[in-house]
């Protein structure tokens, strides 16, 4: 493997901690797949210390696995860790809907409805990845105009894992029954932040990270199957 042209203020430390991030996110370094310190300095030419940093911070992130004695192995992926993901998810979207309800500016509510006049164009020709790529944009929206600092940050954190999930069990774009189903629950809670009701805009955040997960898990079972 040859070691790709690194920005002039990347240490040797960031720039493997951005490419191994990178390959784990794109399944490249497949889940359970164990890391070993020598074969990877080697495959990248580097030491052995900015590898073990790297892994150091990958495990902070829950992107790999450390054991004593044993070493470390690229996460695993299971249900059980998607209902894990979505539990936490759901809590910090419901904090960004509650804050957009209450804080977005007339200006940034209108920037969301277009993005959902988006979604009632493309939905009825049966464009799922324009569609998944506009939903995406929706919550995105969201997360970064709500106003409140820490949680695009801490949502993008989130999202990481979660584009691990899409790529393993084959989720994006999403299906055309998940389609029909989203669209009146954006519609909704498009409706619910532009009224600036908090409660209305965390209640309809629920209910469509329920039928999404519903979703998703019903997609991960064929792939095991």
């Amino acid at each position: 493997m040859t070691e790709k042209q690194r920005v002039p203020f990347q240490t040797k430390q960031e720039w493997l901690y951005s490419e191994l991030k990178s390959a784990i996110e794109r399944c490249e370094l497949q889940p359970g797949e164990r890391l070993i310190l020598d074969e990877l300095a080697a495959d990248y030419h580097v030491s052995r210390v900015p590898v073990r940093e790297a892994l150091l911070q990958l495990q902070a992130e829950g992107l790999v696995q450390m054991t004593p004695h044993v070493g470390a192995v690229v996460a695993p992926i299971t249900q059980a860790s998607a209902q894990d993901y979505f539990a936490i998810s759901r809590e910090l979207q419901v904090l960004a809907v509650r804050a957009a309800a209450t804080r977005m500016t007339e200006e940034e509510k209108s920037c969301l409805a277009a993005v959902v006049a988006e979604m009632e164009t493309v939905a009825p020709v049966g464009d799922t990845l324009r569609y998944s790529q506009a939903n995406s944009r929706f919550h995105d929206y969201i997360k970064d105009h709500c106003h409140m600092p820490l949680i695009p940050q801490m949502i993008d954190n989130f999202h990481q894992h979660w584009h691990r999930f899409e790529r393993y069990y084959n989720l994006y774009p999403m299906s055309s029954a998940r389609m029909n189903v989203t669209l009146p629950e954006h519609r909704e809670l498009l409706e619910a932040i532009k009224a600036s009701d908090p409660d209305r805009a965390e209640a309809a955040s629920r209910r469509h990270n329920i039928t999404g997960l519903e979703e998703h898990l019903r997609r991960m079972e064929a792939v095991e199957v």
